[in-house]
């Protein structure tokens, strides 16, 4: 029996990172959670569904390998996990004061 409006179809498919999330629980352990998702681009409609998540222990002494996300080549520099943490840290203290600063109508601290 054939398939109701069944299609023929051609296109691509690929695995990617949609979400990335730093779990940073009280006197435990941090974590990085990189949520996938498949592309399904079939021209005319572009297909997205949840594939898997991959869990990163958090070591500060770990050293990676850093990448041009244009052209996923090596750019020959490294960087530790504990650096990529301060500066997510530093990130996040500075947008936070900004934020404070905006809500008390307080100027930047010098």
């Amino acid at each position: 029996m054939p398939n109701y409006n069944e299609t023929a179809v051609t296109g691509e498919s690929y695995q990617r990172t949609n979400r990335i999330i730093i779990d940073n629980p009280y006197q435990a352990a941090p974590r990085i959670i990189f949520e996938e998702e498949r592309i399904i681009n079939l021209g005319d409609e572009v297909v997205k569904k949840p594939v898997t998540a991959l869990q990163v222990a958090f070591d500060e002494t770990e050293v990676i390998n850093i990448m041009n996300p244009l052209t996923n080549e090596l750019t020959g520099t490294t960087i530790t996990m504990g650096e990529v943490y301060a500066l997510i840290y530093s990130i996040y203290w500075q947008k936070a004061q900004e934020r404070d600063n905006a809500a008390t109508g307080g100027g930047e601290e010098e």
